[in-house]
């Protein structure tokens, strides 16, 4: 069962994913990060914003392989104003097409569903 947004956790309250439609028009369900404290993990997929518009995406793994990556990154964390992640963006393809879809994308106003 996933929890809705007013589901309160052990120790805090959940975040309430928000809704980024792609531009393929399929959804993503982001879930927001503290942009103080947040840590890139595995192979979750991060978007760091400045208002609703898209500065970064990427994984961990793009900040230890690609330089390019890793200066847009640290230009985006001085912008920001938002973090968002999916988690577990999949293999490969599944990724890269998640970034194509997401970079073309923006943030709607609804909240996100999650199934």
């Amino acid at each position: 069962m996933i929890p809705n947004s007013e589901t309160i956790n052990v120790t805090k309250k959940l975040p309430r994913p928000v809704n980024w439609l792609g531009r393929s028009g399929r959804s993503y369900a982001l879930v927001p990060e503290q942009i103080e404290d947040f840590v890139l993990e595995g192979r979750d997929l991060y978007v760091i914003a400045e208002g609703e518009k898209l500065r970064w995406i990427g994984t961990a793994g793009d900040l230890i392989q690609d330089q390019v990556s890793r200066a847009r990154f640290r230009e985006a964390v001085k912008v920001a104003s938002s973090v968002l992640r999916l988690s577990n963006a999949g293999n490969d393809v599944e990724r890269m097409t998640a970034v194509w879809d997401i970079e073309g994308g923006h943030l709607v106003d609804t909240p996100a569903m999650v199934h």
